[in-house]
């Protein structure tokens, strides 16, 4: 294949807030649709940029990009790639700038020692298709949006997809998993040989927040792209440019990761927040049953809510600890050492021991009433103890 000349187009580190992510799903654009597995149907509400690709990526995202950019230039790109990477770290957002460049039917030139992949062009015919969402060789598989996770029904229709051969000029066609791990295991099952022996020409990319949950039997017929957590002065530049007033705050409740940086900004994620932790002190003073809690919890994501009280348990460990400084919820703290003397030390530990078992066994078909479950429980054990304790 020849050698590629790079765009000289300056990129943009501004993300627009439509395309804020919540970490869930890829972009509202042509990449998404309500369907599960197909996405050729719908037109999609919010085209892509006119360029797709480079000129919307984060800087921690370019290298990635390059790297995968010379192992399709050089004819060495496996048929299976897993993009991997914590949460809010931009994978959604690099698989996009895959796609647009895999499909682009006139993509530019790059000289290697350039250091940057070239972008889609997106004037020409795929680039077009895929901004309106009708590109025949593009399919993503992702949950319905009433399940959380992949059934083998879903995979199906995907999986006869890849079969088929490409329409387009180049001859490339690009399949996309998304949350690969929630797919059960027929689906999963349903895939493998797709994966290892997809048609001529078909890439498949999966995406996974954690690859050591997924089965052997994936990961081994994948060819694996990083992605990592984005730090440095560029990354904080960027977030100012995105308008993030307070980036060391922005990023120290994220973890460091940018992109749910940028998302945890906005006035909805602020609202659900302050909502979750009234209701985190008011379950943990077993101020009501579980029913109502799960009755007024109903509307919130059962991972958003999980995560949310992981994160407040840990806050409230440090508070024990008296190293309220590194709480990653500093406005919370005085709400924290009002409920800190409720359970004791040892029981803080033990909660947060079992959310995170909860989160790391089934983060796919979480429930919100086995979250609130598990926390009662450790309630009443401390309750208990008390009893015995006066008792005796």
């Amino acid at each position: 294949m020849a050698t590629r000349k790079a765009s000289t187009d300056s990129p943009s580190p501004v993300v627009q807030a439509g395309d804020r992510l919540s970490g869930l799903k890829l972009r509202t654009s042509a990449f998404t649709s309500g369907s599960s597995a197909v996405v050729n149907d719908t037109q999609a509400d919010h085209p892509v940029a006119e360029k797709a690709g480079i000129a919307s990526l984060p800087p921690w995202l370019k290298l990635p990009l390059l790297q995968v950019y010379k192992r399709f230039n050089n004819g060495n790109l496996a048929h299976a790639l897993l993009v991997h990477g914590a949460p809010g770290t931009g994978k959604r957002l690099l698989v996009e700038a895959l796609v647009a460049m895999l499909l682009c039917e006139d993509l530019p030139q790059s000289e290697e020692s350039s250091g940057v992949a070239p972008q889609a062009c997106g004037t020409c015919n795929a680039c077009r298709q895929l901004s309106s969402g009708n590109h025949t060789d593009y399919r993503l598989l992702n949950p319905p949006e009433d399940k959380n996770t992949i059934n083998v029904g879903d995979t199906r229709g995907f999986v006869s997809w890849a079969l088929l051969t490409a329409n387009s000029k180049t001859g490339i066609k690009v399949g996309v998993v998304e949350s690969v791990e929630v797919m059960n295991r027929n689906a999963a099952n349903s895939l493998l040989k797709t994966l290892e022996e997809p048609a001529a020409g078909t890439f498949i990319i999966c995406i996974a927040n954690w690859p050591g949950s997924l089965p052997a039997t994936i990961t081994s017929r994948c060819q694996f792209v990083a992605v990592p957590v984005s730090s440095g002065s560029e990354t904080e530049q960027w977030l100012v440019d995105a308008g993030v007033s307070d980036v060391a705050m922005a990023l120290r409740l994220a973890d460091g990761a940018a992109i749910r940086a940028l998302a945890e900004q906005t006035p909805d994620r602020q609202e659900q927040l302050q909502r979750l932790q009234r209701s985190f002190c008011d379950i943990v003073a077993a101020r009501a049953g579980i029913a109502v809690w799960v009755e007024r919890l109903a509307k919130e994501s059962p991972t958003d809510c999980l995560e949310a009280y992981l994160s407040f348990t840990a806050d409230i460990v440090r508070v024990n600890q008296g190293t309220c400084e590194f709480c990653k919820h500093l406005n919370f703290v005085d709400e924290w050492k009002s409920v800190a003397p409720l359970l004791s030390s040892e029981q803080w530990f033990t909660l947060f021991d079992r959310l995170q078992g909860l989160y790391r066994i089934d983060n796919a078909s979480i429930k919100i009433q086995p979250v609130l479950e598990t926390i009662f429980a450790v309630i009443w054990q401390q309750r208990s103890k008390q009893l015995e304790s006066q008792g005796a």
